[in-house]
């Protein structure tokens, strides 16, 4: 072929003279690569072996397949080539390459002529420079001292900088970039060398012939003639570059050249064609050069003379250090001497990874899907641009007309390896020491943070080596790196490290077959349990989990749960117990029943406790179900009160019924306890959903007793809850405060958040009734943290629209009606019946405190339409302030004889239980409507049965409201003197009210958007 030309497609390898040709435009390929595509095409069609390429290229020395590669590469990118759909060069996985591409041999092609000076037949274009294709993200600040170091370089002063980083950090992006945006645009000459991986002597000063190389095929006979002139000893070992005529005396001229001959010559070389432009010289992966290369770029920073000469060289440092390569020694005297500076790109950030995602898919990436890509790749860009590489050649991450998908779902993408990064850390691994690929193994298989001990317990080894491998592998920066001290149940301490990469870590996992792998979990799992026990609850299940030990899997799954069940953590509890429900089938057959009924009561729990209705009724009501099956009598009734509970949310009809069914179902059971237990909460049940009932409020009594005589803490805070509310039904405020603030306490240590979201509402219905304001706030403010702690944003809707509540009375009607607003519009979306009707309630008394009777009786009509729809959904003890809104609207309206009646039905309502706060309220709009009939006796006596019920302060909400009224019956039959009275007795009561503000701590009440001053004027503004 040493005579013909060779083309394919629009290509035109051109033989004689050693370059390609795409049309008139010179394609330029290093020797080396050059020499690989020559051995390819001497054999179109055939499988030619990796060896018999490194034979036939690196005769006299020994270099990797990672040599072979980055000529592969080079060519692929030459011809525009894929490796996912090759037109030119496929790849034969581990074997080979084989030359694909139609050829076509021609004649002999003109070559370069005899004269230096002379033009080629193919004038070269210098190569076009574009930022990559992969955008690059993250890296302003080094962009930037790129720049400033190009503009220093212009101005005559050399600049030497040194880009470090591990593999994949980016730096040949970083480099590309600048050239693309900077330097290239500026006119500048760039002439680039890239250093290979070789196991011997490798070629002297092959980074820089390589530069000089492309700069002759891309500048042209011009450069050609200044090496001609200024370094002969370098252009003669180009021959290709001249005419054969005179290579010959070439040679001669140069004969006994001298290594330090030669480094001059580079030298004036490089700065004579930096005096006519700006000359970028690019060296590459410098931790794999030779010597002499080193010592060119020690003379170009030590020379004193001006030049317009930036130098920017890579390299690895981890890979200097493990090969005791001179490199940094260099960098680090140049440094100290003032001859260069280092740019070390850091990791990427979630944000970064964000931003390159939406810049590559040029649109908004799926949800969820930067936040993985990060956790998978530590912000390495290299990982990162395979992971999304593979995600879109594989076709699961695709576009349609809604955006960006990821099919088969984040956990997936989460799971796998990239190909290219496994081969990467493969070919890694194989450069190790067995027994530290061993190490590496095992500590794969623990946790992201693990000891030496646990490593060398899996190993059966002694500690002590294991933690000598382990330190050597974190020096080298690699693999590992120490994540301290970890102390250790003998009284001793051990290394904590993690892996650099996750990616790492799966690796080394995948290797590892599935027999040591068991073997080595069981190891781990064992001197775990002797050495922590449940305080390492979740990598015990873990290692359980893996070892095919069903039993301890599972024990440890739950004590993981009931760790995140204490954190609130609920999510993470859920996660726990469906690992553990899904290893049930793997127990011994006696031991299934049991160990399902108590799974699913807990997920049960915590479904319930995030607000998942559907999930927490379909596992309680398996639980119920199972118990039934099992014969477990007492777990059915307790399975199906759990039940009921989970829908008091959405279906009170349900949440009745199923509590009647435990009560009958406990009658069959010789449990007394349990009877009281079901029976109590079936009074709870039935007071919420259908009104006061003689003996409820006795059989909850009966319950709590009953309960507090055993040792489960959940059962007491639930009846301490139902407790509470039969409490507020009867007005004994500070009963019902005291019994939901312990039944949260008691809750909070079983970490049941629903329970305990269940108890502080009571306990919000006491303080804010009985007038203690600042402590509402405060417990509001504790009870919405924990909700929203607890991912349960239904319970965070009650508690926020109790607080729009509370501005109702407190005067802030305009501040009410927003939080009524977004609370309305999510408890429609949430499907939750009492967060739908609260809202109504509180925006329709917002809308009468705003002068909006006409918006208000909207209101409330929406809540009597939900009642009369659903019997069930509107809570009994919400008729109250319903019918006493319906009152004030119909008295506004002027229909007189409709405000009595709603205001009689009050009255008839708080009547039964004896709630004072709405008994009192009834008398005083009975007392309103007369005043505005003008029948003042009807008024008087009304507000006498007013006064008779909140006189006291038990019920002040009422009570200024009371004296208010009574002060403008006063008024309107000319009593001036008792209406100065009353008004002054009501502003008493508003004073109490706003000054129960003051114990709110200034951070809480920014926490809660409220200003305590701006809140103690409007109490006070509603004086008469």
């Amino acid at each position: 072929m040493s005579d013909r030309d060779v083309s394919f497609a629009q290509f035109r390898c051109d033989t004689a003279n050693q370059c390609l040709w795409r049309g008139a435009r010179m394609v330029p390929l290093t020797p080396k690569s050059y020499a690989v595509l020559r051995c390819l095409l001497e054999r179109p069609g055939q499988l030619v072996s990796k060896d018999e390429l490194l034979d036939a290229v690196w005769p006299d020395a020994v270099v990797s397949d990672a040599s072979l590669k980055v000529c592969i590469g080079e060519i692929r990118r030459a011809l525009g080539d894929r490796v996912a759909a090759p037109r030119f060069i496929a790849t034969v996985h581990r074997r080979g390459y084989r030359f694909i591409g139609t050829v076509e041999t021609g004649a002999s092609s003109v070559g370069v002529e005899a004269d230096i000076g002379k033009s080629p037949p193919h004038p070269a274009a210098p190569t076009e420079r574009r930022p990559p294709a992969v955008p690059l993200v993250g890296r302003d600040t080094a962009l930037a001292a790129l720049e400033r170091a190009f503009e220093r370089a212009r101005g005559g002063e050399r600049q030497i900088i040194f880009v470090t980083g591990a593999l994949g950090i980016g730096k040949t992006a970083l480099v590309e970039t600048f050239l693309a945006r900077t330097a290239a645009p500026a006119g500048a000459t760039i002439a680039r060398g890239r250093c290979l991986e070789h196991f011997g002597p490798g070629e002297a000063y092959l980074p820089l012939l390589e530069a000089f190389g492309r700069l002759c095929r891309e500048v042209g006979p011009e450069a050609v003639a200044l090496l001609r002139g200024r370094a002969p000893t370098w252009l003669v070992q180009m021959p290709w570059l001249i005419a054969e005529a005179d290579r010959a005396a070439l040679q001669r001229e140069t004969l006994g050249g001298t290594q330090e001959r030669m480094l001059r010559e580079a030298t004036e070389a490089l700065e004579s064609l930096a005096a006519r432009t700006p000359l970028v010289l690019v060296l590459e992966d410098l931790h794999w050069s030779d010597p002499s290369s080193l010592d060119a770029i020690a003379l170009l920073a030590q020379r004193h003379e001006s030049a317009r000469l930036l130098v920017v060289a890579t390299y690895r440092p981890v890979d200097a250090i493990l090969d005791t390569h001179p490199v940094r020694d260099l960098k680090q005297r140049l440094m100290q001497q003032r001859q260069c500076r280092e740019i070390a790109p850091d990791l990427l950030t979630a944000a970064d990874t964000a931003s390159y995602l939406a810049a590559r898919l040029e649109a908004a990436p799926p949800p969820g899907l930067a936040g993985v890509v990060y956790q998978r790749t530590d912000g390495n860009p290299l990982f990162m641009v395979m992971v999304v590489d593979e995600l879109l050649a594989a076709g699961r991450l695709t576009a349609d007309e809604n955006g960006w998908v990821v099919r088969d779902g984040l956990d997936a993408v989460a799971a796998e390896v990239p190909d290219g990064v496994r081969q990467m850390v493969e070919r890694q691994i194989e450069r190790l020491a067995p027994h530290d690929v061993e190490v590496l193994e095992a500590a794969a298989l623990a946790r992201a943070e693990f000891s030496a001990a646990l490593v060398a317990a899996a190993l059966d080894d002694d500690p002590l080596i294991v933690e000598q491998r382990c330190e050597y592998l974190a020096r080298q920066q690699r693999w590992i790196q120490s994540a301290g001290l970890t102390a250790l149940s003998d009284g001793g301490v051990s290394g904590c490290y993690r892996f650099v990469y996750d990616l790492y870590q799966s690796v080394l996992t995948q290797r590892v077959s599935a027999a040591r792998r068991m073997r080595l979990h069981h190891r781990m799992g064992e001197w775990l349990e002797r050495t922590a026990g449940d305080d390492a609850a979740a990598e015990l299940a873990l290692h359980f989990e893996q070892s095919g030990d069903a039993v301890r899997a599972i024990r440890y799954l739950r004590a993981a749960a009931r760790t995140a069940l204490a954190r609130y953590a609920n999510r993470e509890a859920i996660s726990w117990l469906t690992r553990a429900l899904a290893l049930v089938e793997r127990l011994p057959a006696e031991q299934r029943g049991a160990a399902r009924r108590g799974l699913l009561q807990r997920r049960g729990f915590a479904y319930r406790a995030v607000g998942d209705v559907s999930a927490a009724v379909d596992d309680l009501g398996a639980w119920a179900a199972n118990a039934r099956a099992d014969g477990a009598g007492a777990e059915e009734v307790q399975a199906l009160l759990a039940t009921s509970a989970a829908w008091s949310v959405r279906d009170r009809t349900r949440f009745l019924a199923l509590a009647e069914e435990a009560v009958e179902r406990s009658r069959a059971i010789a449990d007394r306890d349990l009877h009281l237990h079901a029976r109590g909460y079936a009074a709870y049940c039935f007071a919420r959903v259908r009104g006061w009932r003689a003996g409820d409020a006795q059989a909850s009594a009966e319950a709590l007793e009953s309960v507090r005589r055993g040792d489960h803490l959940g059962l007491v805070a639930g009846h301490l809850g139902m407790h509470a509310y039969f409490a507020n039904m009867q007005s004994d405020y500070a009963g019902a405060a005291a019994a939901g603030a312990e039944g949260a306490l008691l809750a909070d240590r079983t970490g049941d958040s629903f329970m305990r979201a269940t108890c502080q509402y009571q306990q919000s219905w006491a303080l804010l009734h009985a007038g203690h304001w600042g402590t509402l706030l405060r417990t509001l403010h504790g009870a919405l943290g924990i909700a929203e702690r607890s991912d349960h944003p239904l319970w965070a809707l009650v508690f926020k629209l109790t607080l729009a509540w509370w501005a109702t009375h407190a005067g802030d009607h305009a501040a009410a009606s927003t939080r009524a607003a977004d609370g309305l519009h999510a408890a429609r979306a949430a499907g939750h019946q009492h967060g739908t009707v609260l809202a109504l309630l509180v925006s329709g008394w917002a809308q009468l405190g705003r002068g909006a009777p006409a918006a208000a009786q909207r209101e409330f009509a929406a809540v009597a339409d939900v009642g009369a729809g659903h019997a069930a959904a509107v809570e009994w003890i919400l008729h109250q302030p319903l019918h006493l809104g319906l009152s004030a609207c119909a008295l506004a309206a002027g229909e007189l004889a409709r405000a009595r009646d709603e205001a009689e039905r009050v009255c008839a309502l708080a009547a039964q239980p004896g709630e004072r706060t709405y008994l009192g309220l009834g008398h005083r709009a009975v007392a309103a409507a007369a005043i505005a009939e003008r029948r003042w006796d009807d008024a008087e006596r009304a507000l006498a049965a007013a006064h008779a019920v909140v006189d006291g302060g038990a019920a002040p909400l009422a009570e200024w409201q009371v004296w208010a009224t009574a002060a403008a019956l006063a008024e309107a039959v000319g009593r001036s003197d008792d209406a100065a009275q009353h008004q002054a007795r009501s502003a008493a009561v508003l004073d109490r009210l706003a000054a129960s503000l003051d114990c709110v701590a200034p951070d809480t009440a920014r926490a809660m958007g409220i200003s305590i001053e701006d809140a103690q004027r409007a109490i006070r503004a509603q004086r008469p």
